[in-house]
């Protein structure tokens, strides 16, 4: 029985082996090209002369490696990208109503920022009442309003909504979240201009008023800006305390107010 095992072995072992290689050999055959069209449609069907249309074709989508190169300025690329001087005029001009116009109405009309908005086309047909009043308001949305630069409808809709009463721009920077309470409170006291003095004289605070146009343009975390604002009102606090405390006392000697001011900061 092993002897027999053996013979058989010996004549179809190779049975599978030649099948294989016939299969190759037929595949080979059905996937090679004999015949090719080339650039000027002419049919090619040398094997050579089908190589080269090929290899033609693919180099022409790839392109050919350039030779010649010009020295390259280390001054330009330690500069990094950098703007002509027409970028720059353009740069220095002042937005026109016509071109805020002409961003305005290249967005489509069913466009809305959200659910109970209303859409660009709103704006569109009350330009009319809208244009002539708001023209500077229009400015503030394309250059302030959106960190962008870029138009937005939202910010005409809210606006045409609280022409009258609009929200202050600083009301995030008096009611952070990590700050006391009382020190929002004198803060926000102070730049509505209300904070109860002797002379009753006005008490404006532009300066104030302008750290939150500063904080927009800082690229930090929203935390950290959350805490320079609670850091501000916690000034603007202690500030009025010693303030009150300089007014009622009898007592006051320079060389400790300023010591107090010293150890605040």
């Amino acid at each position: 029985m092993r002897q027999q095992s053996k013979l058989e072995w010996l004549n179809s072992g190779d049975h599978y082996t030649k099948l294989f290689f016939a299969k190759m050999k037929q595949r080979k055959q059905a996937n090679y090209i004999y015949s090719i069209n080339d650039a000027t449609g002419t049919i090619v069907d040398d094997f050579s002369a089908v190589a080269k249309t090929l290899t033609d074709f693919y180099q022409q989508l790839l392109g050919k490696q350039k030779i010649h190169y010009t020295h390259v300025s280390q001054k330009i690329m330690e500069a990094g990208p950098i703007l002509t001087i027409v970028q720059q005029l353009m740069l220095c001009f002042v937005v026109t109503q016509k071109e805020i116009n002409k961003v305005m109405f290249s967005i489509p009309n069913e466009k809305s920022p959200g659910p109970n908005r209303y859409s660009s086309g709103f704006f569109k047909a009350c330009l009319g009442e809208i244009g002539s009043v708001g023209s500077s308001e229009l400015k503030k949305w394309h250059w302030k309003s959106n960190p962008n630069g870029d138009y937005r409808v939202i910010f005409g809709y809210e606006w045409y909504l609280n022409l009258q009463h609009r929200k202050p721009r600083w009301t995030k920077l008096v009611w952070p979240r990590p700050a006391t309470p009382r020190h929002s409170f004198i803060a926000w006291l102070l730049l509505k201009q209300k904070l109860p003095v002797n002379t009753r004289v006005p008490c404006p605070s532009p300066c104030l008023q302008g750290w939150y146009d500063q904080l927009l343009q800082l690229t930090l975390p929203r935390i950290h800006k959350e805490i320079i604002c609670s850091m501000l009102t916690t000034a603007v606090y202690y500030m009025w305390r010693a303030r009150n405390e300089l007014k009622c006392s009898t007592k006051r000697s320079t060389q400790k107010d300023i010591r107090n001011i010293q150890t605040w900061f």
